[in-house]
């Protein structure tokens, strides 16, 4: 409309900035999160740590388990292995 450039530009970032906020409310983490624990899994594997890898297998096994997508840490809580190492 008639609105100054410099609040033209103010108006888009935010909605540009909400629309992100929007969409990673919605992203399902799970993905991302499982690649990582496989990558470490086999690094652990490489350095002959075979019951580091199996920690990992571990919770693995219990990520898969969850139902609904992984969204946020509170996501994650009570998950059997997970703690400050994992």
């Amino acid at each position: 409309g008639n609105r100054p450039a410099h609040l033209k530009g103010k108006i888009e970032h935010a909605y540009r900035a909400l629309l992100r906020i929007h969409m990673n409310a919605r992203m399902d983490y799970r993905p991302n999160i499982i690649d990582a624990l496989q990558t470490l899994k086999k690094r652990e594997l490489a350095q002959k740590a075979p019951f580091k890898a199996r920690a990992y297998d571990t919770v693995l096994r219990h990520i898969d388990q969850l139902s609904g997508p992984i969204r946020s840490m509170e996501d994650l809580a009570g998950i059997k292995g997970m703690g400050d190492k994992i």
